[in-house]
């Protein structure tokens, strides 16, 4: 920058143009240098801590099918003796062939719902087959103010919902996760646009 005066000071980056002083000050290029250093080591422990991962998720059984997208947090979880990822959203749509009946997903449930749950759904996918366990099991809303629940049933994933439009039968039903994609958190994204606007403003400066 430059100012009006005069100086014959040239420690910290001082010069002197006739009647205006500009000052390039090292001390500056070396502060942003290690600020741009801290923001990225807390963009590197966010993403390894609070990161969240997306996946494509598709039913198939008993005439019912549905898809989509849901999304679990990356730390385990355990509750009530089962140990898995939990889902903190889920997308998509659902198709039973059995009633025409067909709706859209708008997001996790937390009704006490399911013949075969026996109480509130714990929204887990266990650690070792991403497959709703058989105890809570996995519950989502629709558009239509419906409750629809998964839960693992001697083998297979069990569907049903709460206005007894679903009710899949045991033998040939599949419920699938795959294409993790993690995903940082929001938080995580705005301190890596800070670390690389400050990037810039250094190679910036070091190209005057």
């Amino acid at each position: 920058m430059t100012i009006q005066g005069r100086s014959e000071n040239s420690k910290f980056g001082i010069f002197r143009h006739s009647k205006n002083i500009t000052i390039y000050p090292p001390l500056i290029n070396m502060l942003l240098k290690h600020l741009s250093l801290i923001i990225a080591a807390g963009f590197a422990a966010e993403i390894s801590t609070e990161a969240q991962t997306n996946f494509d998720w598709s039913y198939t059984g008993g005439g019912v099918t549905g898809s989509g997208v849901l999304t679990t947090e990356s730390t385990l979880s355990t509750i009530d003796g089962n140990t898995g990822y939990l889902v903190s959203l889920i997308t998509g749509t659902i198709f039973d062939g059995n009633n025409s009946y067909s709706a859209t997903i708008t997001g996790i449930s937390t009704d006490d719902y399911g013949t075969f749950t026996g109480g509130y759904p714990d929204n887990l996918l266990l650690e070792t087959t991403l497959q709703p366990d058989a105890t809570a099991g996995l519950e989502f809303a629709t558009t239509d103010n419906n409750s629809i629940s998964l839960t693992e049933y001697q083998g297979n994933i069990v569907i049903e919902d709460n206005f007894g439009y679903i009710n899949d039968g045991y033998s040939g039903s599949d419920f699938s996760v795959d294409n993790p994609t993690p995903t940082p958190e929001p938080g995580t994204l705005a301190l890596a646009a800070i670390g690389i606007a400050i990037g810039g403003v250094i190679n910036f400066r070091r190209r005057k």
